[in-house]
């Protein structure tokens, strides 16, 4: 497990001042150390939206920016097993699986996590965390159209090959 910084208040994260950047990145940091844990070394956009003064603000604070390359997609998904089968499909070595599980309209995720984790295993694939694939160098491009090409502040996977 590793906690990452997604913001303090989730808002999309465009057309801000370069102060509301560095507070909601802030906030977060004082939360999670308040709570007792390491503060986060990387930062997760909320909605993926990651323009002009929020890359600046992940930087000043030291921060690295992780994006994902397989989103989750419950339309059209009728069974856990299904929705498991999507994600195992698309994941390849250094592949970031972004999974929203914790909404209450999300069972199916939920009930296909240990589905995912067996078929990511029987591909030869295992999570890791975001720390540990980033000393590996190579990674594909995230698959999404508008998602960018990783640079040395935008990296990221959670799936590499077993050794």
């Amino acid at each position: 497990m590793e906690i990452g910084s997604h913001s303090w208040s989730h808002q999309r994260m465009v057309l801000k001042s370069s102060g509301s950047y560095d507070e909601e990145i802030a906030r977060t940091h004082e939360a999670v150390a308040g709570a007792g844990a390491p503060a986060p070394t990387l930062f997760r956009p909320p909605f993926g939206k990651n323009l002009v003064g929020l890359p600046r603000a992940v930087e000043r604070a030291g921060l690295t920016t992780v994006m994902w390359s397989v989103e989750d997609d419950l339309s059209g998904t009728l069974t856990p097993q299904e929705y498991a089968d999507r994600i195992v499909d698309e994941a390849e070595p250094g592949s970031i699986i972004l999974m929203h599980v914790m909404y209450p309209s999300s069972q199916i995720g939920r009930d296909a996590l240990p589905l995912v984790l067996d078929g990511l295993g029987a591909k030869g694939l295992k999570a890791v965390t975001v720390t540990e694939l980033l000393s590996v160098t190579a990674r594909p491009r995230p698959r999404s159209s508008w998602a960018p090409r990783p640079d040395s502040r935008q990296r990221g996977a959670c799936a590499r090959r077993c050794e």
